[in-house]
């Protein structure tokens, strides 16, 4: 499968503004980014009448501590992303079974 890959002005910036946080407010940004995809996602999945839902696991709690390590965050990152895999195969499947 060939990807097309694009150049956007505007989305460049906002990497370039990233890129200048500190490491704090980075992983901020990236824990609040993965939570709005799990926010759509079980919005969608609600529409196809599935049950909110999220795995979740302790590590997401190590990123509240008052000094997070950047295993602490890789860890609750690798949570996030597998709920978001779990959420996108409920939908997959659901759309699938309708059509």
């Amino acid at each position: 499968m060939n990807m097309q890959l694009i150049q956007d002005k505007d989305f460049n910036e906002y990497i370039e503004s990233y890129k200048k946080l500190k490491l704090k407010d980075k992983q901020e940004l990236i824990e609040t980014e993965l939570k709005k995809i799990i926010v759509l996602l079980n919005t969608k999945n609600k529409e196809l009448g599935l049950e909110e839902s999220m795995l979740y696991n302790r590590e997401i709690l190590d990123t509240k501590k008052e000094s997070v390590n950047n295993d602490d965050f890789a860890e609750s990152v690798f949570v996030y992303i597998n709920s978001i895999e779990e959420l996108l195969a409920d939908y997959i499947n659901k759309v699938e079974r309708r059509i």
